[in-house]
């Protein structure tokens, strides 16, 4: 969206028409918050069957999308989900651990003793003028 306000910014960019092109990136982009997975594995625990037009017929696989059930297919389906999710979830772990450490390496907190005189300075709107 950024792209397209500034390229086209002079010449105008309808972007609400633009947002299901949008959405379509963002779902398709792995993001390192959940793992360097899509959204959609971490939804549907399968990669999107949609068919990349930048791929050659040799490199389609002849089954894909196709569905093949065997004995334990909801357990063993239920399980691989399971398991993505939960790599989603550590990895968004990391994520606020990293971002939490660089906030605090660049803000970090103020220390004070006890009886130490501290004065804090109210922004005008607490203070009443």
């Amino acid at each position: 969206m950024e792209y397209d306000f500034v390229q086209m910014g002079a010449k105008g960019v309808n972007w609400a028409q633009s947002l299901p092109n949008y959405q379509y990136i963002l779902n398709k982009d792995p993001k390192e918050v959940l793992a360097y997975k899509t959204p959609f594995e971490v939804c549907f625990a399968r990669k999107c069957n949609t068919y990349n037009t930048a791929m050659t017929d040799e490199e389609v696989v002849e089954n894909a999308g196709k569905c093949i059930s065997f004995e334990g297919d909801r357990r063993q389906r239920s399980k691989h989900a399971s398991n993505i999710r939960k790599q989603a979830v550590k990895a968004n772990d990391r994520c606020r651990e990293k971002m939490i450490r660089g906030h605090l390496r660049s803000h970090p907190p103020a220390k004070y003793n006890v009886g130490q005189k501290v004065y804090v300075r109210l922004p005008a709107k607490e203070r009443g003028y």
